[in-house]
């Protein structure tokens, strides 16, 4: 039983009402002139209740409540500006414990700020030549969002929640930092893609970089092996990673595949690092309905997740299931519940965990 429900229940509903107000969660697109794309605006909010298992203590119980603003303006066809701002609140009776190595991606507890945070804005060129064939970014960015690519196990914002779910826990992608990526895309079944960056950059740091020779680099093949290039893709990527004279590298393997109409088969697996990601020897997969109940604007989806924490040493599973019902075309909510086997990252040992998590999202287009 919730000890708190109802101050969360009212941060929750204050937090709605000025994402509301405001007009985010799909994209604000402010049209811009010349040729040049439209900018976008996204908003967020959302709370997230815990209730803890431990036999010697009974339950316990967290709330947290999280926001958070990002958009991105190009100034010409090849700068774009990109921007994040977040916050968040722990409330109950053990706020300074991460519970899990795999809990929420958007409402990971030991990533939350207690304050809202201004990020640098990142800054990067972008381009395609060849007719599309050869594209590039180069300058301030985040390398996670050129890999792994996965058609319905990527976006945490409309799709799943939890990590294992949402990117590859086992590679170590670096923070927002100095960084460039090169794609090349010969045709719609095969694409090759490779990225460097600062190791060490820290997203929510105000400087530009901090670089110390150190770098992480990667390499991605995407293949697309049915009639209809759509239908299913499997990506292999390899990296290798140097932060503190200490190096790792090892491989991924992300995959999806449609297997009955509306309806999608992911896969992701990772050996890992042993210094430096969350997770090694993730193995997550599940099935996904992208029109479920035949409402083409809905999602559902069910997955399961294995993985060591690498700060630990100890083995976790992780389970999530969570629907977007989106009724109208400016409003989204999200229920989801999470479950994990012994969380990895809990100070003393717990034989299980649930979490129940509602995520909203209002959004207006003009």
């Amino acid at each position: 039983m919730l000890l708190t429900p109802i101050p969360a229940a009212l941060r929750f509903a204050g937090g709605c009402l000025l994402v509301s107000c405001l007009g985010g969660g799909s994209p604000v697109r402010a049209q811009a002139g010349g040729g040049i794309p439209a900018g976008k605006l996204f908003l967020y909010s959302g709370t997230f209740a815990q209730s803890l298992t431990a036999a010697e203590r009974g339950p316990r119980n967290l709330i947290t409540t999280y926001y958070q603003a990002e958009g991105e303006w190009p100034v010409s066809p090849w700068v774009k500006v990109e921007f994040e701002v977040e916050g968040g609140q722990i409330v109950g009776n053990n706020h300074a414990e991460s519970l899990s190595s795999s809990l929420g991606a958007t409402f990971r507890l030991n990533d939350l700020q207690e304050e809202p945070e201004l990020f640098v804005p990142n800054l990067f060129l972008s381009g395609k030549q060849a007719g599309g064939a050869f594209r590039w970014r180069l300058g301030r960015l985040g390398l996670q969002a050129s890999f792994d690519d996965n058609r319905v196990a990527r976006n945490k914002r409309t799709k799943f929640i939890a990590l294992p779910f949402t990117r590859n826990a086992a590679v170590p992608f670096p923070g927002k930092g100095l960084g460039a990526v090169a794609g090349w895309v010969p045709g719609p079944r095969a694409s090759l893609t490779g990225g460097i960056g600062d190791a060490n950059a820290v997203s929510t740091r105000n400087d530009l970089s901090r670089l110390r020779g150190e770098w992480w680099t990667g390499a991605e093949l995407t293949l697309r092996p049915l009639a209809d290039p759509a239908a299913a893709a499997v990506r292999v990527f390899t990296w290798r990673t140097t932060r503190r004279a200490v190096r790792d590298d090892a491989w991924a393997v992300s995959a999806d595949a449609a297997v009955a109409p509306s309806t999608v088969a992911f896969v992701r697996l990772g050996s890992g690092s042993q210094h430096f990601a969350r997770m090694h020897g993730l193995v997550a997969g599940g099935f996904a309905w992208e029109k479920p109940f035949g409402r083409k604007t809905d999602f559902a989806g069910l997955a399961l997740a294995r993985g060591v924490a690498v700060a630990t040493g100890r083995r976790e599973v992780f389970a999530e299931a969570v629907y977007r019902w989106q009724p109208v075309p400016w409003f989204a909510l999200s229920p989801d519940v999470q479950w994990i086997r012994h969380p990895a990252l809990a100070r003393t040992r717990l034989s299980g965990a649930w979490a129940f998590g509602l995520r909203c999202a209002f959004s207006h287009v003009r």
